[in-house]
């Protein structure tokens, strides 16, 4: 289609995740008036129009609808059940060392350059940015009000879950914090781990929590957002998690498209409008909301604007080539299963779409992906219990179910423990053995563990630690195979 020719496509706002605020009107020592930025100890979300006060309403049936099902008893929402639309962490998030003066950025930088819009004495507008390279020592830089210069800014973009949240565009949560940015890294990483790469329609859930810090020796609690990621077992988390990668592997040409177009939307803090970008200065940073620095001359709407030239893969060539149809509009991509594994709706009717056999790409991500669950020796028996010889007679669906199986079985068998059962020497002999035939453990780490167990090993002599006692050898195939993942 030819709409990127007549408009530059941005990301919708549906309104605002907050931990805080604009405060009452304050004067500072030097007789500048700002509003003192509120701290809450939970969440608030509002709606993109603001009232009066220059404050931003709150979404009134949303925030009863939440409040209802997860509100604490004090009346106060302190998580909220929410959804991601990427697998990027980069995209969902983004961060930067921001500094806003007289309701402007006059600086922003992505911890490897920094770019300079105004000149730092004078206040003055640059006719062009000035990019160096960051220093960590610019951290320290203070205002003239003698706050930070550069604070880091942390915009995470999510839907809500709720029958009043709205879609066609994200909730924004900003933080300056740097706890909360941390930790809401941190929570996306660790459910990449749990998911084997989903983020997308995981049930994830920001919580808001008091932690105690210590700023220059004086301890204080601070409120912080994490993330968290609930189901009623891990067997739910791995069926959704399945879900998904079946359905980006069906449909994977596609998704690297839109993805890449959905990457090109997110603008990292900093590069917001001037409206914006004023917004922002009077709620994290008033004190510096007056201070006298050149404005950037008024530019033309943005909508108004030409758009930019299609990017590479948009054009019809070069999707033909990477698999997709010449013909605008001849493709369109079926809507992607929802939570119906927690929530119980049916699935979208319509034919089903053809399972998709193993690939070169999908070959090359699962011997990445393998190594991280299984041994060699492992995958091979799963293959033979299939009854194939090669991973690419499997089709994509195939392979993720064995991995996520296997996976199962092991933490199953952890869970109950090791069997009791009579130790036999030439079973664990016979194991090890084979362990080494097929590289599943290799002769430099068998020689290693028998060192650590003072055990007797020479490879001129190979057989020498079949003479150990009964103990030792068991503490040997323990520390061999049984502890592999």
């Amino acid at each position: 289609m030819g709409l990127e020719r007549f408009f530059t496509a941005k990301l919708t706002p549906l309104g605002k995740i907050k931990i805080g605020g604009k405060g009452e009107e304050k004067v500072s020592a030097k007789g500048k008036t700002y509003r003192q930025p509120l701290k809450y100890d939970y969440f608030v979300v509002t709606t993109m129009q603001k009232d009066a006060a220059g404050n931003f309403k709150p979404d009134v049936k949303l925030m009863k609808e939440l409040t209802e099902e997860y509100g604490d008893e004090d009346g106060k929402l302190r998580q909220i059940p929410i959804r991601l639309l990427s697998n990027d962490p980069e995209v969902v998030m983004q961060t930067a060392f921001v500094a806003y003066q007289g309701k402007v950025c006059i600086a922003r930088s992505d911890r490897q350059t920094v770019t300079w819009f105004n000149d730092l004495k004078t206040g003055a507008r640059l006719a062009e940015p000035k990019v160096e390279p960051w220093d960590e020592k610019l951290r320290e830089l203070k205002s003239q009000e003698g706050g930070a210069f550069f604070k880091e800014h942390s915009v995470f973009n999510c839907v809500i879950s709720a029958h009043e949240a709205k879609w066609g565009g994200v909730y924004e949560f900003r933080t300056t914090g740097e706890i909360s940015g941390q930790q809401l890294y941190s929570g996306m990483l660790e459910t990449l781990r749990l998911t084997y790469g989903v983020l997308i329609g995981m049930p994830l859930w920001m919580v808001v929590e008091p932690k105690q810090v210590t700023p220059q020796g004086r301890a204080t609690t601070v409120y912080a957002v994490k993330l968290e990621l609930r189901a009623p077992s891990m067997e739910d988390i791995e069926r959704m998690a399945l879900t998904r990668m079946q359905y980006a592997l069906a449909h994977k040409d596609q998704i690297q498209i839109i993805e890449t177009k959905y990457k090109a939307l997110m603008a990292p803090p900093g590069t917001e409008s001037a409206k914006d970008a004023a917004d922002i200065n009077l709620e994290f940073s008033p004190e510096t909301a007056d201070a006298k620095v050149e404005k950037p001359p008024e530019g033309e709407d943005e909508l108004l604007k030409p758009a930019a030239p299609l990017a590479p893969m948009d054009r019809p060539k070069e999707r033909e080539a990477a698999g997709g149809s010449s013909k605008e509009g001849a493709r369109t991509t079926p809507a992607a299963p929802g939570d119906d594994l927690l929530e119980g709706s049916k699935p979208p009717k319509g034919p089903k779409p053809p399972p998709a056999m193993i690939g070169k790409d999908q070959i090359e991500e699962l011997k990445a992906l393998v190594p991280q669950i299984m041994t060699k020796a492992d995958w091979l028996k799963e293959l033979a219990k299939r009854k194939v010889e090669r991973v690419s007679q499997l089709t994509a669906a195939d392979a993720l179910t064995m991995i996520l199986d296997y996976r199962k079985q092991r933490d199953e068998k952890n869970r109950r423990g090791p069997k009791e059962e009579k130790f036999s020497r030439d079973a664990a002999i016979g194991a090890v053995k084979e362990a080494l035939a097929d590289d599943t453990i290799s002769t430099l780490r068998f020689a290693r563990a028998c060192a650590s167990l003072e055990i007797k090993y020479d490879d001129k002599h190979a057989d020498a630690w079949q003479e150990v006692g009964d103990g030792k050898l068991k503490e040997l195939v323990h520390e061999l195979l049984l502890d592999q993942r």
